[in-house]
């Protein structure tokens, strides 16, 4: 597996089994009992495995005389990452301490580096990883400034390289979520490539602004020597930290790009949330917004969110992309086989960044979720995994002036509908879910997504993913993709009869 046979640094979620020890037992982080599923039942709260850097965080609460249940668990979601109300968590200092120490006792790493994003909670992260750091005796490396969710791994993947061994990365985030939110990243590995075309000195303490221009050279690698980019349109980074890297970037690649709402700021610059919108207002032409961190960016025209496998489709469609491509289960039954009638490699995906992330790791392939995060993206001959918009947004360019931006746009591709819904149900739905739905949609093909999750039905004109959330107990998303709105409507609606008759 090319990208693997060298290392790679990937994320480790907190209710995981880490790699070394397997997975384990479920056990239920209220009641202590074993669960069969993702979530227990009787407490309406999501299971962790045995060996999960949560269950040790459990444990180290009972070392300090307080119940298993309670500090991250009670008031943070967690899924591929961790997140939280920052002002509601009590004494969030010495519950970062112990989930850092949680983690470090899981994966024995001899390195622990940290970094964060703008958000006004990270100041008190990064103390309270130092003093834990300090406390275990651990060598550990510390960014001076702001960080992005793809600079971090980079240079996660340096130190790696540099000392010669497995290192174990926290990155304080919230992604898109509300100012007051903040949350943890984690990543782990080892990476021996040769790839980088920079050194930096991993002492204690190393400035985030040279790892943005290290990575931003690496980043270029990409891009070579092909001319700038002759297209305008404005660029939206949400006051996100994406934009300490990406303007190193935008200035060479595209110099009639016009960078708005650049500046990072901890209050997300007024915005509710730093997540792209449907409908980017007020603009004509070509236009992209970022998610903050640039490692999602969609595309718009004339303001329409224009979906990532659309995009591609028309790619395919003029010959621009050969790749294999890992399409998630959102993805219409319309374009896939659009896309795999013209010869493309289509693989059939998961739900979720990190499911698609891993699985892009283990097949060699470029892979893209429906909302743009996509990675897989060759540099220098070695796939990177983690979602990276700015090399993307390199070929993406490309192909817009080889064929033009009118042209591109009007390109005869299917234009389905996406429509969902989400339902209150009881926990654990998901084999209820499996067990009836063959039975109720005789007229359909319906697979399970995978071992533990809900199911895909698909009709002739369309489909639809019934499933239990992974992150919010008890509640059912239905989302359903038809070849037009009416279509995409009908299958909602048969959707939710169905989870309604069943819950």
């Amino acid at each position: 597996m090319e990208g693997l046979k060298g290392g790679m640094i990937l994320e480790l979620p907190p209710a995981s089994g880490t790699p070394a020890a397997g997975e384990g037992k479920r056990l239920c982080p209220k009641c202590g009992e074993e669960t069969e599923s993702k979530f227990c039942s009787p407490c309406k709260v999501r299971s962790v495995y045995e060996t999960s850097a949560l269950k040790a965080y459990g444990d180290l609460r009972v070392e300090a005389g307080l119940p298993f249940f309670g500090g991250f668990f009670e008031d943070s979601v967690y899924g591929y990452d961790l997140r939280f109300l920052a002002p509601k968590i009590k004494d969030l200092a010495s519950e970062a301490s112990r989930y850092f120490s949680a983690y470090i006792k899981v994966t024995k790493p001899k390195t622990v580096v940290f970094s964060r994003d703008q958000r006004a909670s990270g100041e008190l992260l990064k103390g309270a990883f130092v003093a834990t750091l300090k406390e275990n005796g651990m060598d550990f490396v510390e960014i001076d400034g702001l960080m992005s969710t793809t600079s971090s791994p980079f240079f996660g993947a340096m130190v790696a390289r540099e000392l010669g061994h497995k290192i174990l990365l926290f990155h304080t985030t919230a992604s898109h979520n509300p100012p007051d939110y903040n949350g943890f990243k984690v990543f782990h590995g080892d990476f021996t490539h040769n790839m980088f075309p920079a050194t930096l000195e991993s002492g204690e303490l190393v400035k985030s602004e040279d790892v943005h221009k290290a990575y931003a050279a690496f980043l270029m690698e990409r891009f070579g020597d092909r001319p700038p980019s002759k297209l305008k349109f404005d660029f939206d980074c949400v006051f996100g930290v994406g934009w300490e890297i990406q303007k190193h970037i935008l200035p060479i690649i595209a110099p009639g790009a016009k960078p708005i709402r650049e500046e990072p700021r901890a209050d997300l610059g007024g915005l509710k949330i730093a997540q792209p919108p449907e409908v980017h207002e007020g603009q004509k032409g070509l236009s992209f917004c970022a998610d903050g961190d640039i490692d999602r960016l969609v595309m718009y025209y004339n303001g329409r969110y224009l979906p990532l496998s659309r995009f591609y489709a028309i790619l395919i469609e003029h010959d621009l992309f050969d790749e294999k491509l890992l399409v998630d289960q959102r993805t219409s039954i319309q374009i896939r086989e659009f896309m795999k009638e013209r010869g493309a490699k289509i693989i059939q995906g998961g739900v979720g960044r990190t499911t698609q992330e891993i699985m892009g790791a283990k097949l060699d392939a470029a892979w893209m979720e429906e909302n743009w995060h996509s990675g897989g993206y060759k540099v220098k001959g070695l796939r990177f995994f983690w979602p990276e918009a700015s090399l993307g947004l390199m070929d993406w360019l490309k192909a817009l002036e080889d064929v033009g931006v009118t042209k591109f746009f009007s390109t005869p591709v299917p234009d389905p509908v996406l429509v969902n819904a989400k339902i209150q149900c009881e926990p654990n739905i998901n084999e209820r879910i499996w067990e009836k739905a063959p039975g109720y949609f005789k007229d359909a093909a319906v697979t399970r997504i995978d071992a533990e999750d809900g199911v895909r039905v698909e009709f002739k004109d369309g489909h639809m993913l019934l499933r239990e959330s992974n992150t919010e107990c008890g509640q059912v998303r239905v989302e359903a993709n038809g070849q037009d709105a009416k279509v995409a409507n009908r299958i909602l609606k048969a959707g939710t009869a169905f989870i309604e008759k069943i819950k």
